[in-house]
């Protein structure tokens, strides 16, 4: 069996507002007073109140530091200029999400996890944070990138895998920055995605026993399934400027079709029905409010069970992969406003390129 023991997030430090993205995007995307007009009521209806951004130029004007300080963004930051910045933050931000849960516990660690869908280089965050975290050099090191924003539940399915071979304690640590993908082609995919996609990290400690003390969640189970119908509606390509994101509001639409059939597989032999009393909270993925209010519909479920998905839309946006890492941590931080309890289940989902669906069934374990 494993649990996870610890879990922590971090942000970076410009928060930008959904007005001053909608003024960012309108003037660099919009060529007409209609354009303007469409990106500013798209940001509005995202739902989303603020975001976090590792480039302060999306919360002004003019002087920009990324950016060109031309009226088109001409030259157009390259991916290298891109991956410069990304190579800047990703160390930093996952250092200060992983350094309180495993402070005093550096030579305990046996396997290290990373996950980023946004970034990469080679020696990686994987070398830099063990360094600089000061664990032991033979710690075992997996990378997880390029799958999106279901790659969280990838990194503790192979978490639990070390741990039921092994007396393990793996730390995972994910890092986002999705905001350096900014693209100004007012197609319908880049207006949606540079709506709603936000930088933060999170780090997550499985170990194979609980933490006296504390509140666990034990990973109860797994299921996975693709969705064929979806593959072009989402995906993610690497290109000059930086990664171009494929994301159609018919996803929403889609998984609304399958949701019902993919849970029915994840809690087949569970004795668990979905509209159970003992599921207070869902910790799915925020991917757009469309998609969470499409699930609460499907699902037949009381809409406050999705309270914590909701609240993380509106204050963070969409972080991929780490998102529903942000879910799960309000969950755990605010267990009673949450009315959770020893032997809780928390159902988690979260979807991405392919049409790919990730679940996961997590058990509260008090210590």
């Amino acid at each position: 069996m494993s649990y996870i023991t610890a879990l922590n997030t971090a942000n970076p430090p410009f928060t930008i507002s959904q007005e001053q993205s909608a003024d960012f995007s309108a003037h660099f995307m919009g060529k007409t007073k209609d354009e303007k007009r469409k990106i500013r009521i798209l940001q509005r209806a995202t739902g989303i109140k603020n975001r976090y951004t590792v480039l302060e130029d999306y919360t002004k004007k003019n002087g920009f530091d990324f950016y060109p300080n031309t009226e088109d963004l001409e030259p157009f930051p390259t991916t290298a200029e891109r991956m410069k910045v990304y190579e800047k933050w990703a160390t930093k931000l996952g250092l200060e999400a992983a350094k309180p849960i495993i402070e005093g516990r550096e030579n305990e660690i046996t396997h290290l996890i990373t996950v980023s869908c946004t970034g990469m280089f080679a020696p990686g965050i994987d070398i830099e944070l063990l360094e600089n975290l000061g664990l032991n050099s033979s710690v075992q090191r997996t990378a997880i990138n390029f799958m999106g924003c279901y790659a969280s539940f990838n990194a503790l399915k192979v978490a639990n895998a070390f741990c039921l071979a092994s007396d393990a304690k793996v730390l995972i640590v994910g890092v986002e920055l999705c905001t350096l993908h900014f693209q100004k082609q007012a197609d319908d995919d880049n207006l949606l995605a540079n709506s709603i996609f936000a930088d933060g990290a999170a780090a997550v400690l499985v170990e194979s026993k609980p933490q006296k003390g504390k509140t666990n969640l034990l990973l109860k189970n797994f299921y996975c399934d693709l969705v064929p119908k979806g593959k072009r509606d989402m995906a993610w390509y690497i290109r000059d400027t930086g990664f171009e994101m494929r994301l159609s509001s018919y996803v929403a639409d889609i998984l609304g079709e399958e949701i019902n059939q993919i849970l029915d597989k994840l809690m087949k032999g569970l004795e668990v029905d979905k509209n159970s009393d003992t599921i207070s909270q869902w910790a799915v993925h925020p991917g757009g409010k469309k998609i969470l209010d499409t699930l609460a519909k499907k699902l037949s479920m009381d809409k406050s069970k999705l309270d914590v998905p909701f609240k993380i839309w509106e204050e963070y946006g969409n972080m991929s992969s780490v998102t529903v890492l942000f879910v799960l941590k309000e969950l755990l931080h605010n267990k009673a406003a949450y009315q959770l309890k020893n032997n809780q289940l928390i159902p988690s989902l979260a979807f991405g390129p392919g049409l790919t669906v990730e679940s996961a069934l997590f058990e509260v374990v008090e210590q």
